[in-house]
């Protein structure tokens, strides 16, 4: 009968072919851990839609100076082209105003959950450790 001999970590990375995966690890002197809520991730995951807004903001600014422009320079001798124009400069500016308000509503909503959730943990404690609150991990 065959005697089993345990194989050392090199022999067994022979005869798999596969190395060991290597770890390096940089120390932190201390490490701040802060609670939140399912609702405070889900608006940090879904972000701030400010952007968007503004993007769409500058878009129809950009279309009512466009049109505004376009109604005084150009003379428009039919009556319905002018009352399109018009409509469309309207419409614009209308949505220049909601997608402004939009944008300065919503441009400080993540900070404003960020600002929530660091203020859990009072400045004073945040890189001072007690010996309560200490966790070693190896």
């Amino acid at each position: 009968m065959a005697e089993e001999k345990p194989m050392t970590d090199t022999e067994r990375e022979r005869s798999s072919g596969d190395k060991g995966l290597t770890i390096r690890r940089g120390r932190v002197d201390s490490l701040d851990i802060f609670e939140v809520t399912e609702s405070e991730l889900d608006t940090l995951e879904r972000g701030s839609p400010n952007s968007i807004y503004f993007n769409f903001c500058i878009f129809f600014a950009s279309a009512f100076v466009t049109l505004t422009i376009t109604m005084y320079t150009v003379d428009i001798k039919s009556a319905i082209k002018i009352s399109l124009f018009f409509s469309a400069d309207v419409i614009s500016l209308i949505a220049t105003a909601l997608f402004g308000i939009l944008w300065w509503q919503s441009k400080n909503e993540v900070k404003e959950v960020l600002g929530v959730i660091r203020g859990r943990v009072p400045r004073e404690e945040i890189g001072r450790t007690s010996t309560d609150d200490t966790v070693n991990v190896a």
